[in-house]
């Protein structure tokens, strides 16, 4: 009979072949079940200097080769096999299942946040590894199911009830250990790798919201949905720098004065005085995103709003595609965003009936064949840059997730009656 620790390798060792996942996770679930496996190690790491970003990496990869196997270690090892190829639909719940469960039981006497204060770097690093695995996994599994439904038409409600109850699991993940899934250099406001993955997790996750929240009507998938946009408020309120205190006012909004309730909203510029704290982060934000989809040397993390003035202290400050004229900053975004843009606007005059039209497509046609956006575009084409390259730090993922948020809105708006429907 092989040890403990040689099984769990083993278990490891089929998975990364490929072609005995049936196998390998039945070896994976003996391994986590056994109890002759740690289920993580307290001990020390064996350096303690401050080492360059990549070296220390380095030495942690060392380190992670010489420790006893444990269940996080070995698990962790799993995530790193499964990171950015998450195809197989047969084992990804079995997988999933195997996870999920163990973070329970190792969260019963509060072992996360334990190994997320520890000083041991390697058993960090795997709890990390692990938060992330679980994380994709949830929003994947997710949205197959969901497409799935869709495809053959069968248990749409529930399906979509399912998908709703996970993305949101999903979104508590990521607000509890906020400190793991979200962490911009304040120095330059750039954001490392494990941030723009967030990024692309949450705009993964809202799309799928959105597009469950769209696929039924059910009272109870309509209680549902508000109860995923409270959540997503949440998430928003990390990444947006929203004061989550202000929550409490977003959710228990009321239309004190009349002339704030939105059914009586007919003309532009719209009042803005009942807005909170939490909508004006976002304005601002939504800015600077778009800004920053134009400007390579301004992130759109930046807490302040965009001005020609912060950019002409630094170096080599390019600025691709904005134009100002008077009060207005002009720039592109991608096909996707303003066809999305569009399909908004449409809901929100279906919703307010009495508002006037922005005739956006027209607008947008008139601003696309102005001579500077022409001008732009060419030299974007010529210079190699139009896939996507300007934006450095994941603005593109942010404002899609933006626009989901804003669509989970209106379609809370579109359930809702009277002050709850002024709220969303």
């Amino acid at each position: 009979m092989l040890p403990t620790q040689l099984k769990a390798m083993f278990a490891l060792c089929l998975l990364g072949m490929g072609g005995q996942d049936h196998v390998a996770l039945n070896c994976l679930e003996k391994a986590i079940h056994s109890t002759e496996l740690e289920s993580w190690s307290e001990e020390n790491s064996t350096f303690t200097k401050k080492y360059p970003s990549d070296e220390r990496r380095w030495i942690i990869f060392q380190e992670s080769l010489i420790a006893p196997v444990n269940k996080l270690s070995l698990l962790a090892s799993v995530a790193d096999m499964i990171q950015n190829d998450v195809k197989n639909d047969f084992w990804i719940p079995r997988l999933l299942d195997i996870f999920r469960h163990f973070l329970k039981d190792l969260d019963k006497n509060h072992g996360v946040d334990k190994i997320l204060s520890g000083r041991c770097e390697v058993t960090r690093n795997n709890a990390v590894k692990l938060l992330y695995a679980v994380t994709e996994l949830i929003i994947s599994n997710a949205k197959s199911d969901l497409i799935s439904s869709i495809e053959t038409g069968i248990d749409e409600d529930k399906v979509a009830q399912q998908v709703v109850t996970d993305i949101v699991y999903a979104f508590k993940i990521i607000v509890r250990f906020e400190e793991v899934f979200w962490n911009p250099n304040e120095s330059d406001w750039s954001l490392p790798n494990s941030s723009m993955k967030t990024l692309k997790l949450l705009s993964s996750a809202l799309s799928a919201l959105v597009q469950a929240s769209s696929s039924g009507i059910a009272n109870n998938l309509v209680q549902s949905i508000k109860n995923a946009f409270a959540n997503s408020c949440h998430v928003m309120s990390i990444i947006c720098r929203a004061d989550s205190d202000t929550l409490d006012g977003l959710f228990g909004w009321t239309s004190s004065n009349e002339e704030y309730a939105s059914e009586i909203w007919e003309s532009f510029p719209l009042v803005s005085e009942w807005q909170l704290p939490f909508h004006k982060h976002i304005s601002l934000k939504t800015f600077n995103l778009c800004v920053a989809s134009c400007v390579s040397s301004f992130s759109g993390w930046e807490p302040n709003e965009f001005h020609l003035d912060s950019l002409r202290s630094r170096d080599n400050g390019n600025i691709f595609g904005i134009s100002i004229s008077g009060p207005s900053v002009a720039g592109f975004l991608s096909s996707y965003i303003t066809d999305e843009i569009g399909s908004q606007w449409r809901m929100v005059n279906s919703i307010l009936q009495n508002l006037e039209s922005v005739e956006y497509e027209r607008n947008l046609s008139r601003r696309m064949n102005a001579e500077w956006y022409q001008k732009v575009k060419d030299n974007l084409k010529k210079k190699g840059s139009e896939k996507n390259t300007i934006a450095c730090f994941g603005e593109h993922d942010a404002l899609r997730i933006l626009l989901s948020f804003s669509n989970l809105c209106l379609i809370a708006a579109k359930h809702s009656e009277e002050d709850q429907k002024d709220g969303f």
